[in-house]
């Protein structure tokens, strides 16, 4: 009987087991969070109040930049013409990036009145168009990582010659 051998055996199985939990509660954990940096969110009806020559932030912080935008009045849902305000996106604010809403509307009938805006929003965390495909990259190669360490054993053994024969 080989005691060493066993031991060494043993201890290889307990320290792969190991490193594949590890490896897949990481793996969990890191793909459920890259949407962030990937996905878009779709914004609606964020109302405020629309006063003249006033600078808004009627988006939360959590958003950093916004596209296809649309506002239109809260009471008669009237869409504000893009002339009446101005969108900034990438604002810097208190240290965050916000997205900010310049009121300018030169029709009365605007007055007193709330606005909506509905648009298609960046997540703080967002990531340019290579840090997008380089978190997908990296998940995949994490992923593959993990199943090599478990396949590690068998591709160091003779099992696969022993099949092929």
């Amino acid at each position: 009987m080989n005691n060493r051998g066993q031991m060494v055996a043993v201890g290889s199985i307990i320290v792969i087991a190991l490193a594949v939990i590890v490896g897949a509660i990481l793996f969990q954990a890191s793909a459920q969070n890259v949407h962030t940096v990937r996905n878009t969110v779709a914004i609606a009806n964020e109302s405020f109040a629309a006063a003249n020559n006033t600078l808004y932030y009627p988006i939360s912080a959590d958003y950093k930049a916004c596209s296809d935008v649309v506002i239109y009045n809260n009471t008669a849902d009237v869409i504000i013409g893009a002339g009446n305000y101005t969108v900034t996106n990438n604002v810097l604010v208190n240290g965050a990036e916000r997205i900010s809403v310049a009121v300018n509307y030169s029709n009365a009938a605007y007055a007193g009145d709330g606005w909506n805006i509905s648009c298609t929003a960046q997540p703080a965390a967002y990531a340019d168009s290579g840090g997008r495909a380089m978190a997908g990259l990296i998940i995949i190669f994490f992923a593959l990582a993990v199943g090599l360490i478990a396949l590690w054993p068998i591709l160091k053994s003779d099992v696969l010659k022993m099949v092929s024969r």
